[in-house]
Formats: structure tokens, C-alpha cells, sequence
């Protein structure tokens, strides 16, 4: 009797490889034929998944500070190591630790990072992608 050694994929692993054919394929597609409505909606759609993203974003980034991620290149701060894998600023790479983290204890307020409403259920903004901004 044999035994097969299977490498399993986390599902968080395998839902990033779905969307990034998804984002491939909304790269290939061909806009230009959508009808204005389908436009719009397709517009709302996409903002509304980058809302989404970004949450999902801070909590992965604050999960791999507590499991020491860092560590297996020898970065002696999250947001470096962040700067090297991923070549995301570092002052960038702070603010979505101390996000990430502000969140983690005030899931009322992480629900509404994730839908981007405000205390009043209003829409806002995202997050800042640029200093000064």
C-alpha cells in the first residue's frame, strides 16, 4: 500500500490564487462593450471589493505581525519586511499594522471599515493610499 502525500492549499491562499484569475480576467475584458448601466454597476462592484480587500488587507497583515512573519526573512519590523516582500513604503506599511490592530478589538468598527460607513451609516471614503492625501 502506497500513501500519497497531498500539499494542501489553505482556503485564504487559494481564495487570493481565485481572485487574482478573477482580476486577470476583468483585465482582459473588453469594457468598451459593456452598456453604460452594466459600466456603472461594474464600477460600484469594484469599489465595493476594494472596501472589502482593504479589511481583509490590515487583519492579514496584523495576523502575519503576531505569527512573526518577519522572521523568516530576518526583518526586525513587520512594516520592513513588508517593504521587501512587497515593496510596500514603509510609513504605508505602520499605518496598516496600527490599523490592523486598532481593529482587532472594535469589530463594530471594523465591520464598518469593511463597508466603509461612517458612526451615522453613511458612506466614506477609503483608505489613504498616498501621504498627504
Amino acid at each position: 500500500m502506497s500513501s500519497l502525500v497531498v500539499d494542501q492549499v489553505h482556503p485564504a491562499a487559494q481564495a487570493v490564487a481565485v481572485m487574482n484569475v478573477a482580476l486577470d480576467d476583468i483585465a482582459a475584458a473588453a469594457l468598451w462593450s459593456m452598456s453604460i448601466r452594466e459600466l456603472a454597476d461594474l464600477v460600484v462592484g469594484v469599489e465595493k471589493l476594494a472596501n472589502r480587500l482593504d479589511s481583509v488587507q490590515v487583519a492579514v497583515i496584523a495576523q502575519a505581525e503576531k505569527s512573526l512573519v518577519r522572521t523568516l526573512a530576518g526583518a526586525k519590523t513587520t512594516h520592513g519586511w513588508l517593504k521587501t516582500a512587497a515593496d510596500v513604503p514603509s510609513w504605508e506599511g505602520r499605518a496598516r499594522l496600527q490599523l490592523g490592530h486598532a481593529l482587532e478589538t472594535r469589530p463594530t468598527t471594523a465591520a464598518a471599515f469593511a463597508a466603509r460607513r461612517d458612526h451615522h451609516g453613511r458612506r466614506r471614503s477609503g483608505v489613504c493610499r498616498h501621504p498627504g492625501a
